[in-house]
């Protein structure tokens, strides 16, 4: 008999076959059961780390400050008015709050309150004492104003180093506050110009402040003076000037009259005075730079924007302060002259404030920055007694056109 010939593979060769896909199948199935295994136990490793971490975390005390003080879910802090030093002509600002810091609201009773300030010699410089009860229900994740020492008193200090020490009196347990803050002095000159920047070779000016944040009060003379563009002395005629000052003021000393220099770009400016404040001589230097562009440089109003840091809710009676911003939304340093601006609030086509002024100078607002034009505390007190929704209108006028920026302040 003949041999059977197969035209493609025996059936002992497809057996053969079908049993490694099948082993090979297998280990693959295999394979990836482990690797599931491995990340479901990795992932449930990381839960458990996380949950350990959190309930290890929650064990651990609260960081401790002198001036940070915790009761239950509420804290207690003992905060400045400045981050910095005061000067002896400032108020002293200490607030002192409560802040719940739970998901929940919660009953604040305060059964007496008292604070003291003392001097490096331990002398008490000032003292409140509050022995009635005060109940508050403070929201979640709110704060309520236990104590403001600005609406007791204004306190003005010599220099020196103080400490503020201050008990709040709880149900069961007493809160204890404590910071210390500095009162420095300091004299010195600063220079000044309207404009920001300065068209190549016109004729300029630049202003020379004194500023007194000490505790002389008499009289000021100035008895010389040199000024420098470029490390370059220049001869500004002088003649001595007497002038009385306060603490806490700030006085113009001399217009300086100069050409700007003719090359465009940053120019150091340097001005060194001799001061007799009584019977001492004083030696006080300023400086900063002054830009230097062309009227080719000045820029159109593409990419700005007026801005402000105005609340839009308030309190009915409440005094409302604000500043005005231009905006650079751009990559380049944008050069203006701007010759008017005009603010107005109103409710129901009432004026209520209106300020318009027209005067022309010269404004550089820098790339991605800002540049402030006008604040309200230097004009007057915006208080809102009335409810009501007030429309807010302020229109820049420049040597480009005008920029517009609108809203409203809801008084309630």
């Amino acid at each position: 008999m003949s041999e059977k010939k197969y035209y493609s593979r025996s059936p002992e060769e497809w057996k053969k076959i079908d049993e490694e896909k099948r082993r090979a199948y297998l280990q693959r199935s295999q394979q990836l059961r482990r690797r599931a295994y491995t990340f479901l136990l990795i992932n449930l490793f990381v839960v458990v780390v996380i949950i350990l971490g959190y309930f290890i975390f929650k064990s651990f005390p609260r960081p401790q400050q002198s001036y940070i003080a915790f009761s239950g879910s509420l804290s207690f802090q003992l905060i400045m008015g400045k981050s910095e030093d005061y000067y002896p002509d400032e108020a002293i600002d200490v607030k002192i709050k409560a802040i719940n810091d739970s998901k929940k609201t919660v009953a604040l009773k305060i059964k007496g309150f008292s604070m003291k300030i003392f001097s490096e010699t331990n002398d008490i410089v000032y003292k409140f004492n509050y022995n009635g009860t005060v109940e508050k229900n403070i929201e979640s994740y709110q704060s309520v104003l236990i104590f403001s020492l600005k609406h007791e008193r204004e306190l003005k200090l010599s220099p020196g180093t103080y400490r503020i020490d201050t008990e709040i009196i709880l149900d069961k347990k007493n809160i204890r506050l404590q910071r210390t803050f500095n009162v420095k002095e300091d004299i010195f000159i600063s220079l000044s110009s309207k404009d920001d920047f300065f068209f190549p070779g016109e004729d300029s000016i630049i202003s020379i402040y004194f500023t007194n944040h000490s505790l002389y009060n008499g009289v000021l003379q100035l008895n010389s003076m040199k000024f420098s563009i470029d490390s370059k002395f220049l001869d500004i005629p002088m003649e001595k000037k007497i002038f009385s000052i306060s603490e806490g003021e700030r006085v113009k000393i001399i217009d300086i009259k100069f050409k700007a220099p003719k090359e465009k770009g940053a120019h150091p400016v340097k001005v060194e005075t001799t001061f007799l404040m009584g019977k001492e001589i004083r030696n006080f230097s300023a400086q900063k730079n002054i830009v230097v562009a062309s009227k080719d440089d000045l820029s159109s109003l593409k990419n700005l924007r007026i801005i402000t840091d105005s609340v839009i809710v308030t309190p009915i009676g409440s005094e409302i302060k604000f500043k005005v911003f231009l905006a650079n939304d751009s990559s380049k340093d944008k050069f203006l002259i701007l010759n008017r601006f005009f603010l107005q609030i109103s409710k129901a086509s009432v004026d209520f404030y209106k300020y318009d002024i027209s005067q022309s100078f010269k404004l550089m607002v820098p790339a991605y920055s800002k540049r402030m034009i006008f604040d309200t505390e230097s004009w007057q007190k915006l208080i809102f007694n009335e409810e009501g929704k007030y429309n807010v209108e302020i229109v820049v006028y420049t040597n480009k056109g005008v920029i517009k920026h609108n809203y409203q302040i809801l008084v309630h």
